[in-house]
């Protein structure tokens, strides 16, 4: 069973985001290494303040990739959040992976990843935790 934990940005968010300790590490490393002003964490909670739903589309920052997952990604940065919603409502995003992409095409092992979260998504192999501690990302 994976679990995830709420990520608390300090402000209402229409979608609020949800994240396994994998994608929790990820999203740090990413952060110390190739995003030291954190450009990209500013726009995840500006995203997830206005909504998911509005930033969606082929050229949007959040794009459907197969089988109900997607990913999170700025347009000018190849690091990726792969999850889904957990329901039609899209109110909540759970993210259960991240990555740094090495080029504009995926690769095998990248797809394989993205296969696994939609795995995880089609048994409903997951569950929330609750919140009694937040992510240290989101200090």
């Amino acid at each position: 069973m994976h679990e995830v934990t709420e990520v608390n940005f300090g402000v209402p968010c229409n979608t609020r985001v949800w994240l396994s300790r994998s994608a929790e590490r990820a999203i740090q490393k990413f952060r110390r290494k190739g995003d030291p002003d954190g450009s990209f964490w500013k726009r995840l909670k500006r995203w997830a303040q206005n909504g998911f739903r509005l930033h969606e589309g082929p050229d949007g920052p959040i794009r459907l990739e197969w089988d109900g997952v997607y990913r999170v990604g700025p347009i000018d940065s190849l690091f990726r959040i792969i999850g889904f919603y957990e329901n039609d409502s899209r109110a909540h995003f759970i993210g259960m992976d991240a990555f740094l992409k090495h080029g504009q095409q995926l690769t095998d092992g990248q797809k394989k990843r993205i296969d696994a979260v939609a795995a995880i998504k089609r048994d409903g192999n997951w569950r929330k935790t609750e919140n009694v501690r937040y992510p240290r990302i989101a200090r």
